[in-house]
């Protein structure tokens, strides 16, 4: 018995966005053919004036590795489920992923990191989604990145702080700022003990 015909020619890749904890930036990974037909990945710093849309109710958890040369592994589940006893094998970390829409594409990214600092800003923006997602329904938050965190310890790592600021259709092709883009603010862990004026 033959195997069924392939409905795509392969070598697909799905893109990524990618947050770096280590410098506190947001990137998009796609990959592009040069004019030797050769595929190579290019990233883009979008973190100034980062806005998208997370599907954050599809939002997965798990363990995952990134072996060198090669795609992710991952062993995911939805969120709050439990992930169970971690695979065998070195190297697996617990991480996260979900969907992210950017402006002007009509496409979901996938975002996915083992970074704890992601995971617990990610973890206050569920929390504000969840207070707020019944009033929006068949809506997924707009998201926006109000600022970048940097937290010392025995490393330098940051931290980002996001916040819901809207409520689209998750078929919605965002619209592309117009202008020049905000930069998100990098504070000292110390900074968020400021009085913020409502």
């Amino acid at each position: 018995m033959a195997f069924a015909k392939r409905k795509t020619g392969g070598g697909e890749s799905f893109p990524l966005v990618k947050w770096d904890g280590r410098v506190g930036r947001l990137y998009t990974q796609d990959r592009e053919q040069d004019e030797r037909g050769e595929w190579h990945s290019v990233q883009n710093d979008v973190t100034d004036g980062f806005v998208a849309a997370f599907n954050l109710a599809g939002t997965e958890h798990g363990y995952m590795r990134f072996p060198k040369g090669a795609a992710p592994e991952t062993v995911m589940v939805p969120m709050g489920e439990d992930i169970g006893e971690m695979p065998e094998g070195e190297n697996w970390q617990e991480g996260l992923r979900l969907q992210v829409k950017m402006p002007g594409e009509d496409f979901w990214r996938t975002l996915m990191s083992s970074a704890i600092g992601l995971w617990r800003s990610l973890d206050r923006l569920h929390d504000d989604y969840c207070k707020f997602a019944k009033q929006h329904p068949g809506k997924v938050p707009l998201v926006e990145l109000i600022e970048v965190v940097e937290i010392k310890g025995r490393t330098t790592s940051y931290a980002p702080v996001f916040g819901i600021i809207d409520w689209v259709d998750p078929d919605e092709v965002l619209q592309a700022a117009s202008g020049q883009p905000g930069k998100a603010k990098v504070a000292a862990r110390g900074d968020m003990d400021d009085e913020i004026a409502f």
